[in-house]
């Protein structure tokens, strides 16, 4: 979907269930707060941002 795109940092790949649409976010969020920068789908991993 359009909103799984934008919060996956605009990955086309649909996250499927809301489930995993909310654990996905939970993801991102932590990989934020732990690599202590918050911008740009270039600080997700690979496997996060596809």
């Amino acid at each position: 979907t359009a909103e799984a795109a934008i919060a996956c940092g605009g990955c086309a790949r649909p996250l499927g269930t809301l489930a995993a649409f909310r654990a996905g976010i939970e993801r991102v969020l932590a990989t934020h707060r732990s690599h202590g920068h918050g911008q740009g789908v270039e600080a997700f991993p690979p496997t996060t941002s596809s």
